[in-house]
């Protein structure tokens, strides 16, 4: 969280639009076809993988610095 002003805001858009409605008085309402934690183990589900554009980090794996 601490580096995302330096970022950006590649995905806002496609957030605002896909993932997240936002009401009239600041509540905010979650799509539910793309997360899973109410009724799963894992927290969101393949189809925002997709939307994102790519898969799970797998603990075990590196991280790449993107530039």
């Amino acid at each position: 969280m601490g580096l995302a002003p330096y970022g950006e805001p590649t995905y806002a858009s496609l957030i605002l639009e896909k993932l997240i409605e936002i009401k009239p008085d600041g509540l905010f309402q979650l799509n539910m076809e793309y997360f899973t934690f109410p009724y799963r183990d894992k927290m969101f589900a393949k189809k925002l993988e997709s939307l994102l554009g790519g898969s799970q980090r797998q603990p075990t794996s590196t991280l790449n610095a993107v530039r």
